[in-house]
């Protein structure tokens, strides 16, 4: 189209929109290819399938305008107002749409493959079936649009808000979602594959069925979400918040849970295995009938959780918390307990329970007479200085206060062993026969873990033992 024509139709336009006579613009199938219309006033223009290949559009009010079909490719469309406008089946690959608005506008469609959408306004808008693929949209706004069935492909939705969208359906595989807001959209069904989903909120989202395998959601809220069935193999969830989400059945074999909070959630049914859960924060977490085979839970804190029926074979459990938590029926079979806190703990009908009968294994491990059992002890070059107190001579009695958590391998007290231990170890110390009386046993512990030592609060030195004795 001819300059001088362009402008008699944009003059005219402009007298119709102020109610002066004039016609309203119909630039139907024109040729605008490169057009320069910066800050022209095209607002309810007719520009159905126009070509505007490379136009300048900067600052143009397309509001309402009327561009189906329209070839925008590569068009500035920057700080343009599309306000209710209809863009349906445009294609607006790698057109510059920085900071425009587009609320309400009409995309369905259309394709923006490679478009810039950094700082758009797209609230309510309906790109249903949009190509947005590697689409830039960095801080868009995106409240309550309608993205179901669109292709997000390696888009950057890094900070754009996406509260109430609907993004059912949509294909994300490989979009950058980081510190993207999330509340309250539908995602049923749409794929994240290898998605970076880090610091992204999802607070109260459905996620049901949804396979998040492989994503990364480092630091996500995911607060109260529903992801019963979720498929989260090796997914990170790295310092997640998963408070009071619902997992039932969820799928977390070989997920990166570290320092997660899980506090309250439901994981009923949940798969595990091999999971890593170090530090992670299980206050009244429900378990029952998790899979947590092989998992690492180092330091977690599962005061009040209930586990019951749960499988922990294999589980390390080091220096977790489990004051008051519920393990009726759990299967311990090779779980690491070692320093945990156990205090209150139900562990009623256990399988496999590490908690041997203490009087069992002195007797296995120990002669005695109708006083107490006959035990050894090293004194003197070993890496524990005995307290000044004591006397080391026969028929004295050595006292200490002792430290009865049977999860602790080593702990103070006077600490005695059986004839392979004291074989073992220390062995330039002198050998003591000791007696540990039946009357003391309420303050002697057996380690669960024990490699053959154990510790009480009083024994009583009967004789040094000389050469091969043993």
């Amino acid at each position: 189209m001819k300059k001088g024509e362009l402008e008699e139709i944009l003059k005219s336009h402009k007298l119709w929109r102020n109610d002066k006579m004039g016609k309203r613009a119909d630039l139907r199938d024109a040729d605008l290819r490169g057009a320069n219309l910066r800050d022209a006033d095209l607002q309810g223009a007719n520009l159905r399938d126009a070509d505007l290949r490379g136009a300048n559009l900067q600052r143009a009010n397309l509001e309402r305008a009327a561009l189906q079909g329209a070839n925008l490719q590569g068009a500035n469309l920057r700080d343009a107002d599309l306000q209710g406008a209809n863009l349906r089946d445009a294609d607006l690959r790698v057109a510059d749409l920085e900071r425009a608005d587009l609320e309400r506008a009409d995309l369905r469609d259309a394709n923006l493959r490679g478009a810039n959408l950094q700082d758009v306004d797209l609230r309510d808008a309906d790109l249903r079936v949009a190509d947005l693929e590697r689409a830039d949209l960095e801080r868009a706004d995106l409240q309550g649009a309608d993205l179901q069935g669109a292709n997000l492909q390696g888009a950057n939705l890094r900070d754009a808000n996406l509260c109430g969208a609907n993004l059912q359906g949509d294909d994300l595989r490989r979009a950058i979602l980081h510190r993207a807001g999330l509340r309250d959209a539908n995602l049923k069904y749409a794929d994240f594959q290898r998605a970076d989903l880090k610091r992204a909120d999802f607070q109260r989202v459905d996620f049901q069925r949804v396979d998040l395998k492989d994503v990364d959601l480092r630091g996500a809220n995911l607060q109260e979400v529903d992801l019963r069935g979720a498929n989260l193999q090796e997914v990170g969830l790295k310092d997640a918040n998963l408070k009071y989400a619902n997992l039932q059945n969820a799928d977390l074999q070989g997920a990166d849970l570290q320092c997660a909070n899980l506090q309250g959630a439901d994981f009923r049914g949940a798969d595990f295995r091999g999971a890593d859960l170090k530090d992670a924060n299980l206050r009244g977490a429900v378990l029952q009938k998790a899979d947590l085979r092989r998992a690492d839970l180092r330091r977690a804190k599962l005061q009040g959780a209930k586990l019951q029926d749960v499988d922990l074979q294999g589980a390390d459990l080091m220096c977790a918390n489990l004051k008051e938590a519920n393990l009726q029926g759990a299967d311990l079979q090779g779980a690491d307990l070692n320093f945990s806190n156990l205090l209150g703990t139900n562990l009623s009908q256990v399988k496999n329970s590490p908690f041997f009968n203490q009087y069992d294994w002195l007797c296995k491990n120990f002669e005695k007479d109708r006083e107490g059992f006959f035990v050894y002890k090293r004194i003197g070059d070993t890496q524990f200085k005995h307290p000044k107190t004591w006397k080391i001579k026969e028929k004295e009695f050595i006292e200490e206060e002792v430290d009865l958590n049977r999860l602790v391998n080593c702990g103070y007290g006077v600490n005695f062993g059986n004839k392979n231990y004291v074989l073992a170890n220390y062995i330039l110390a002198d050998l003591w026969l000791c007696k540990l009386y039946f009357r003391d046993l309420i303050n002697t512990c057996v380690p669960i873990y024990t490699d053959g030592k154990a510790r009480c609060g009083k024994l009583q030195l009967l004789r040094k033992i000389e050469g091969e004795e043993l």
